[in-house]
Order: structure tokens, then sequence, then C-alpha cells
């Protein structure tokens, strides 16, 4: 994905399929990337923005409590925007 530390991200929600969710980099996000790391296998990337959070966890019904990890997918372009799904099927419950 390319993110680096300060990008400006946008999360969004699926309405007919509300446990779907995508980001967007945009140049006046509300989501400001904190850190990414790689590490040999995978790039993580991480955000200060628990309302975010507690909203796709609820659509997950998943456990407020504990912290979620979500893989992302292959990006797609939709009117001339690249946007990037979370793979939340897969999110470590």
């Amino acid at each position: 994905i390319g993110l680096v530390e300060g990008q400006k991200i946008d999360f969004y929600q699926d309405e007919d399929k509300p446990q779907d969710w995508y980001f967007a980099i945009v140049e006046n996000g509300q989501n400001i990337v904190r850190a990414s790391i790689k590490n040999d296998n995978y790039k993580i990337m991480m955000l200060n923005c628990s309302d975010l959070a507690n909203k796709i966890k609820t659509s997950l019904d998943f456990d407020k409590s504990k912290t979620l990890r979500v893989p992302v997918g292959t990006f797609f372009n939709e009117k001339d925007q690249y946007y990037w799904p979370l793979i939340t099927a897969a999110a470590k419950k």
C-alpha cells in the first residue's frame, strides 16, 4: 500500500453489508497513520481512533476489550479513488 506515518486516510462502511469496511488515502482524511511498521512477512499500520475501532468491532460482533487486527485486501478503483478493503472475516477474535 505504501502508507507512511502522518498520511491521512478515511474509512467507509458498506451500507448494504455493514460488516464490510474500506479505507482510502485522502488529502483531508479524518484519520492519521500513527505508525507504519514492516517486518519480514507483513506491514502493520497503526491508528489512534477508538471511536472508529469500536464502530468496526460492533459491526463484527468483536470484543471491544481486545485489539482489532484486520488484514487489508487488494485495492480497487471507483470514481477515480482507490479503496482498500478490510478483510473483516479474517479478524482475530
